[in-house]
């Protein structure tokens, strides 16, 4: 009995228990408080002219969009996930990946034939929205090219 009576001192004195949540306490004072603003777009890694381009310019990887033919994925690390509308789920693609000074590359195989996403800096727009990405992405898929966007993950 008295660890039932604990407990719902305890819940009580947390403000569990069926009551309304109370205001902060700047609300309480009749203070405003301040909504912090929405975050921006992520954008592409400021590069770094000193140093060559050796490394992906995402640590964390990115997402991947494209407008028709729709498809879309993520990389992390050296491996994609390459989806479409007849498969969401998607293939995992392990790839080599090249470094240049303006763009990644990542090559490997898909279905029995070569599959080739290059990433670009800069500006891109999936033509179906007004969102920009801080990438483009250019795929080459068991012979098909297609375009997309990309972002920081």
């Amino acid at each position: 009995m008295r660890r039932h009576a604990a407990l719902m001192f305890t819940l009580a004195a947390a403000g569990c228990g069926g009551a309304e949540p109370s205001e902060p306490a700047d609300r309480r004072a009749g203070n405003a408080v301040a909504t912090p603003p929405a975050s921006p777009p992520p954008e592409a890694p400021a590069p770094n002219p000193g140093l060559p381009h050796n490394a992906p310019w995402s640590a964390s990887g990115y997402a991947l969009n494209g407008a028709e033919p729709f498809w879309g994925g993520s990389v992390t690390g050296t491996t994609i996930r390459y989806m479409t509308p007849d498969d969401q789920f998607g293939d995992v693609i392990e790839t080599s990946v090249a470094f240049a000074p303006d763009r990644e590359t990542y090559a490997g195989s898909w279905r029995g034939s070569p599959f080739v996403l290059t990433l670009s800096r800069g500006p891109c727009s999936d033509g179906m929205s007004d969102r920009t990405y801080a990438f483009s992405a250019a795929l080459s898929a068991r012979g098909e090219a297609r375009r997309g966007c990309a972002d920081p993950q």
